[in-house]
């Protein structure tokens, strides 16, 4: 059963994930396997692509 049968929006803490950086590359992994937004205590995360998305 996917996230998406229940209907529900994933958000990933990316502080906690070991491996994923904070950059571009690591944000649209994310966004890649599925994630409909990030949460982090830090600032300074980059936009992928839509400024009106969560990403």
């Amino acid at each position: 059963m996917s996230f998406y049968t229940r209907i529900k929006i994933v958000f990933v803490h990316i502080d906690l994930i070991e491996g994923v950086g904070k950059d571009e590359k690591g944000i649209e992994f994310l966004k890649n396997v599925g994630a409909d937004g990030i949460i982090s205590i830090y600032s300074g995360l980059k936009m992928v692509d839509n400024p009106g998305a969560c990403f």
